[in-house]
């Protein structure tokens, strides 16, 4: 095989999605190229948090194409189906060993969800290795795939006895005992997640609802306000949020800046003040980053402050001062101010809860003359 071509085959294969190309496949398939070293662990750190699904990325180039380019390339090096009319399936079957390519083969079919013929390469491989963690935890994803959670525990337990460590295994068999209702058993293993990535979405968002099954609610509150420091946008923020403010607990709000919601911290005034402090202001920050971007909405700021409505007006005038000063682009007339000496009312169900001191915010898309 000319050197150009063996070349242009080795880069396609590193370009798989979150695939990184395995020691010694190239000297196996060309002997040639000496692979580049990647640690396994940069490809699956950041895969944590992924929400749970096989889907990946939209692939770069066709499938089909990228798996002829590889099965090209060993039917070029081993020569072994030259006029026997075997099928590519059938020659892979016999390049028994290499476990390695299976495993490569089943990861890029699992990615574009043909997860039974994913499920012949990955049980190939781990068949083949049957001390190596990571196939044993890829057979497990795959079953998750095809829907049958006997199947899938047995191969991420299998995984975690070779390789306690292997964080992806603790959080997808996390998921699975979360599927079955055992909530204990899941929240341990988010736990051990967490202990060695604190700020892990899905380990953070799965263990808030493991303990709410529970009713662990003091821990179900931390673990909701640890989620929502890190993570201020998206469905589950906005859940979580929820979860939150309706036992009672007002740390973080929501707030819906026309199609967008977000989520932060309440701003919290000292008694009796009326000036913003760092928090405060980093709050008025991203949501005039939002209102800068979108020029047809509008912010309301409504002040509450139980008995003193002079200071809940001293208060909404301090947030529009600031968003005006630290925004050019911001117009006055694009925020309007509300305050009350009341109480804030939020039902929230069947329950409601009286805030004595609080700022609302929300924007509304201006209406065109």
């Amino acid at each position: 095989m000319p050197e150009s071509r063996k070349k242009d085959v080795i880069d396609q294969i590193r370009e798989f999605p979150d695939i990184g190309v395995p020691t010694g496949l190239s000297d196996r398939i060309m002997a040639t190229l000496k692979p580049r070293q990647r640690p396994w662990w940069q490809l699956f750190v950041f895969r944590l948090s992924r929400p749970r699904t096989i889907t990946i990325r939209p692939l770069q180039w066709a499938t089909l194409g990228a798996l002829m380019v590889v099965l090209v390339a060993v039917f070029s090096f081993y020569r072994t189906t030259e006029g026997t009319g075997s099928s590519p399936h059938q020659t892979l079957a016999h390049i028994n060993g290499d476990a390695e390519l299976h495993y490569l083969l089943g990861r890029r079919l699992l990615a574009d969800n043909q997860v039974d013929a994913a499920l012949v390469h990955l049980t190939q491989a781990a068949n083949a290795r049957p001390d190596h963690a990571l196939y044993q935890f890829w057979v497990g994803v795959n079953y998750w795939a095809l829907n049958d959670l006997d199947k899938e525990r047995f191969y991420y337990r299998a995984a975690l006895q070779l390789d306690p460590n292997l964080l992806p295994a603790h959080v997808y068999i996390g998921h699975n005992y979360l599927d079955r209702g055992e909530w204990e058993k899941a929240l341990y293993h988010y736990q051990r997640v967490l202990q060695d990535t604190p700020h892990d979405a899905e380990a953070l968002f799965n263990s808030g609802m493991a303990l709410r099954k529970q009713g662990r609610t003091i821990l179900e509150n931390d673990t909701w306000r640890s989620y929502l420091n890190d993570f201020d946008r998206g469905e589950r923020a906005i859940e979580a949020v929820a979860f939150l403010n309706a036992h009672g607990d007002f740390t973080f709000r929501r707030i819906q800046l026309g199609p967008l919601g977000i989520v932060k911290k309440t701003m919290r005034f000292d008694p009796h003040s009326a000036t913003l402090d760092a928090d405060d202001r980093a709050v008025l920050n991203d949501i005039g980053q939002v209102l800068a971007r979108n020029r047809k909405l509008q912010l309301h700021v409504v002040a509450y402050v139980e008995n003193d409505a002079k200071l809940a007006k001293l208060r909404a005038r301090a947030v529009k001062q600031y968003l005006n000063d630290r925004f050019a682009d911001l117009v006055p007339q694009r925020i309007k101010l509300s305050w009350f000496g009341v109480s804030e009312t939020v039902p929230l169900e069947g329950r409601t809860h009286h805030l004595s001191d609080s700022i609302r915010m929300f924007a509304t898309v201006i209406a065109e003359s």
